[in-house]
């Protein structure tokens, strides 16, 4: 059960929203004067506050800053409840940290929807850290069994996390892209005898982040651009490491693969001849 503070002066309003969300489901607390929010925060643990703006003592805006600027904290949603509705007083709660903006009088039908695609992404963002320490340890892991392959891996990462910001995806993916980026590779970490994709696999069987990552773990040819953008990365790197030039590892990447993954080849083909010109003007 997801844990809403609420935070508003005008008590009747407090009491309405609160009994709301707990019909909803929710597990609510509330707080009427700004001065009393932080302490709530860290006693209560909300997972998303609900913050009116005008508050004594201590105003929204402010409340919010000093949530979003605390590492215990920074994780925490924020929605700002307010009759303001100037262009300014918006910008100024982008600028604190808030994650959405809405206007009172409150209007139920939307304040449900926003609370739960804030909580969703809330929840997807604490598993994208959950499965980035996991790939930290598994990284530091390959680097104590196989150097070579840990070396090759951190190469290829980089190069694909550039890829996908040039290629314009979603945090999200560039995030995933990075990460099966850095164990695409992970069967090197077995014994020969037993290495294999299956074997990762069923290692890795009880992760939640399985269901995105098992892609790049295999080198079947796939339609998803996140994946392509692994393997021409990839075939790409290993081709340098192996002593071939950059124009010819290039070229051999996109006779492999540029019919099924010609955006890929082409961004790669793009970030190369740029890096090369910034490294001829040194830059």
């Amino acid at each position: 059960m997801a844990k809403i503070l609420v935070v508003d002066d005008n008590l009747a309003n407090c009491d309405l929203l609160a009994d709301v969300l707990s019909q909803w489901g929710y597990e609510v607390a509330q707080a009427h004067q700004g001065k009393e929010v932080l302490p709530m925060v860290e006693a209560f643990r909300p997972d998303l506050v609900l913050l009116d703006v005008m508050l004594p003592g201590m105003n929204g805006f402010e409340i919010c800053k000093r949530i979003k600027a605390s590492a215990e904290t920074e994780n925490i949603a924020v929605i700002l409840l307010t009759v303001l509705n100037d262009v300014e007083d918006r910008a100024q709660g982008i600028r604190v940290g808030a994650d959405l903006f809405l206007s009172k009088p409150v209007n139920y039908k939307e304040l449900r929807r926003q609370i739960e695609f804030v909580l969703s992404n809330k929840t997807h963002m604490e598993e994208l850290e959950e499965s980035e320490a996991i790939c930290e340890c598994l990284l530091r892991l390959m680097s104590h069994l196989d150097a070579k392959a840990y070396c090759h891996s951190l190469t290829v990462k980089e190069y694909a996390k550039k890829l996908a910001m040039r290629l314009e995806l979603s945090e999200r993916s560039i995030k995933q892209v990075a990460m099966g980026a850095a164990l695409h590779d992970l069967k090197k970490m077995l014994p020969e005898r037993t290495a294999s994709d299956e074997a990762v696999l069923e290692i890795l069987q009880p992760l939640k982040m399985l269901h995105w990552l098992k892609p790049y773990l295999t080198k079947k040819k796939s339609g998803i651009l996140d994946v392509q953008i692994v393997h021409v990365v990839n075939a790409y790197c290993k081709l340098c490491e192996e002593g071939v030039e950059e124009k010819t590892a290039l070229e051999r990447v996109r006779q492999a693969y540029g019919a099924e993954y010609g955006t890929s080849c082409e961004a790669l083909e793009q970030l190369i001849a740029d890096e090369q010109f910034l490294k001829n003007i040194g830059l």
